[in-house]
């Protein structure tokens, strides 16, 4: 009793419902099993659409695993476990390394930006992993092709408002100039691959493709990239295990002190689950997943450097 008088109410709650849900499964675990099973034939991918003896058996091992959990759970909140976790992490990692590294970015205004965008997109990143196992990989023309569609319109509109605010980058000529390229670029790229996604309005619209689109494109669309599909297989790990090398080489092992131009054009290390989990996307090959993330990416990193104008012209108009 001593021991639940010290514990905060909202640990008590969570425990009490853990465990509750705990035992709850523990009573019910042979009715569910044949739900599970029927479950999982009908809405779950599977190899022929049956579940034999052994995936049955995985079932079985899968709930017990969710019930030991709720008790591990309600365990570690009765008796302060999670806090001496976290004295044991304190004293054994320099966890305020960690948190400027991962969660903090002194280039924008908000001090909590950083900090959201790692926690959110690790959560996100687990849970659509998780769905994946579930349902495998996209198919084309899904709803996950959509949102990348307009993640990417999106990206291209704020890379056209960085530019408009470029005014407040006060940096010698050749910087300003590398950064305006630079962003003028990503915004044409952006553009185009938006309009790839959507094949040029074919599907919004859907009119028929003709010509050499319906002759030689391998999906018959009014777009280029179809073009290459046999090329996908290499192009997308290429991408995305490029992009994390690049990136990781910059993020911790640039030797001098960022310029300017380079503080603003590299994207924070907050992204670092979100990258590292799109160049693990690509291990097969073409991915929508790959795209889909890329699209997300591309929606945050855009956003950052326009944050990071706004605090320059933050500064500017206090200075005034």
């Amino acid at each position: 009793m001593l021991i639940l008088s010290k514990i905060p109410l909202t640990n008590k709650v969570i425990a009490l419902l853990a465990s509750t849900i705990s035992i709850v499964l523990v009573i019910y675990y042979s009715k569910l099993i044949p739900w599970l099973k029927d479950f999982t034939e009908k809405n779950i991918r599977t190899f022929d659409g049956v579940i034999d003896d052994s995936q049955v058996f995985i079932l079985k091992i899968t709930m017990a695993f969710f019930i030991c959990i709720g008790f591990l759970i309600s365990i570690i909140l009765v008796f302060n476990l999670h806090e001496k976790f976290n004295k044991f992490l304190a004293t054994t990692f320099d966890l305020k390394k960690i948190e400027d590294t991962f969660l903090t970015d002194i280039q924008i205004s908000s001090k909590t930006f950083s900090k959201k965008v790692f926690i959110y997109l690790t959560v996100f990143v687990l849970l659509f992993h998780m769905k994946l196992l579930l349902t495998g990989e996209p198919e084309e023309e899904s709803i996950v092709e959509h949102i990348s569609s307009f993640f990417f319109l999106l990206s291209t509109v704020l890379l056209i408002l960085v530019l408009f605010n470029l005014k407040y980058f006060k940096a010698p000529k050749t910087d300003k100039r590398i950064v305006k390229y630079w962003i003028l670029l990503c915004a044409l790229a952006l553009l185009f691959v938006f309009a790839e996604e959507i094949s040029y309005g074919q599907h919004i619209f859907n009119w028929e493709s003709s010509g050499v689109f319906k002759a030689q494109n391998f999906q018959n669309e009014t777009n280029l990239h179809n073009f290459v599909n046999p090329f996908f297989r290499f192009i997308y790990p290429l991408s995305g295990f490029g992009l994390f090398a690049v990136l990781n080489l910059i993020w911790f092992f640039y030797k001098a002190v960022k310029p300017q131009w380079l503080q603003l054009l590299t994207p924070h290390k907050s992204l670092f689950v979100l990258v590292f989990y799109m160049a693990a996307s690509t291990f097969r090959g073409h991915s929508e997943s790959f795209e889909f993330m890329f699209s997300i990416f591309t929606g945050l990193y855009a956003y950052r450097v326009l944050l990071y104008l706004k605090r320059l012209k933050t500064i500017k108009q206090n200075i005034q």
